[in-house]
């Protein structure tokens, strides 16, 4: 601790914390986020979870969603291209009907 004293004569008397030691220590390391950093380069498509177990983290997903947001990565679902909607799916099975000959359409 710190100890400013301004003036005496009206009481103030404040005492400064030292911030640098102040609150919990963070659960990863700066070996764990060089870690985390290595293995997104290798595959950016992994996600806490994996990173967590392959990486050998002791520290829970979302400890590591938290750095990840603090490095300013974002998450969004992919969308499978693949689906078609009822629509596209009927007309895709025409086509293969008239193409193998089994059904016609008119």
């Amino acid at each position: 601790m710190e100890r400013k004293v301004t003036d005496l004569n009206n009481g103030i008397d404040i005492e400064i914390a030292n911030n640098a030691n102040k609150g919990r220590p963070h659960k990863l390391t700066q070996e764990d986020q060089m870690e985390i950093e290595g293995m997104l380069k290798e595959d950016l498509y992994l996600n806490s979870v994996h990173i967590v177990n392959q990486g050998g983290l002791d520290c829970d997903p979302r400890t590591v969603r938290n750095y990840l947001r603090e490095q300013g990565y974002i998450w969004k679902s992919v969308k499978p291209t693949f689906m078609l909607d009822l629509r596209q799916e009927q007309t895709l099975r025409k086509s293969i009907c008239m193409i193998a000959g089994k059904i016609r359409y008119s």
